[in-house]
C-alpha cells in the first residue's frame, strides 16, 4: 500500500483509539463526544476518497511519464463528489472495465452499505443536520473502508509497477 494511505489509516486508527478513551471518560461532555464522532466520520470518508485518488494516480504514473496526462487525470479525480459505491465502480471502470467486476467480486454487501452510509452521514454533517451515529458504527465503517481501499489497491495496482509497503 502507498505510504500516504498507510499514514492516513494509522492516523485515523489513533483517532479512533482516542475516541474510545473519551467514551470511557464521564467528564467529557456528550456534545463534545458527538462532535468528535462527526469529525471521525468526515475523516473516514476523506480517507476513502483520498486513497482511491492516490491509487488511481499511481496507476497513471506507472503507465505514462507524461505530466500533462497525470495533471488531467488529477483534475478529473478532484471532481468526484460523494464517492458512493456505485460512483466508485463507475470511476474505476473508466480506467479499466475489468476492474469493475474484480472490485464487485471483492466488496461485500456490508462494505457497500457501510460506504454508502458513510457518505450519507458525512453529507448530513456537512449540511448541519443532526446525525445519530455511534462510535461502534463508525468503527465498522472504518473497517469496511480499509477493506474497500485494500481491494481497490490490489485490483488497480495489479500489473502496474506499484509495490506494497503494508
Amino acid at each position: 500500500m502507498y505510504s500516504d494511505i498507510v499514514e492516513s489509516k494509522d492516523t485515523l486508527q489513533r483517532l479512533f483509539d482516542r475516541a474510545l478513551e473519551l467514551q470511557k471518560n464521564d467528564v467529557i461532555d456528550l456534545e463534545v463526544r458527538s462532535a468528535f464522532e462527526s469529525y471521525l466520520c468526515i475523516r473516514t470518508y476523506v480517507y476513502v476518497e483520498n486513497s482511491v485518488r492516490t491509487i488511481l494516480l499511481e496507476h497513471v504514473r506507472s503507465v505514462t511519464s507524461d505530466d500533462s496526462i497525470e495533471k488531467f487525470v488529477d483534475s478529473q479525480l478532484e471532481r468526484q463528489p460523494n464517492l458512493r459505491y456505485g460512483e466508485l465502480i463507475k470511476l474505476v471502470s473508466r480506467f479499466n472495465p475489468e476492474w469493475q467486476e474484480k472490485i464487485k467480486q471483492g466488496v461485500t454487501q456490508k462494505m457497500l452499505t457501510s460506504l454508502n452510509s458513510l457518505v450519507s452521514i458525512r453529507n448530513s454533517i456537512a449540511h448541519s443536520d443532526n446525525t445519530d451515529i455511534s462510535l461502534n458504527d463508525l468503527q465498522d465503517y472504518f473497517a469496511s473502508s480499509q477493506e474497500i481501499v485494500r481491494i481497490v489497491f490490489e485490483v488497480c495496482s495489479h500489473g502496474s509497477m506499484a509495490t506494497s509497503a503494508d
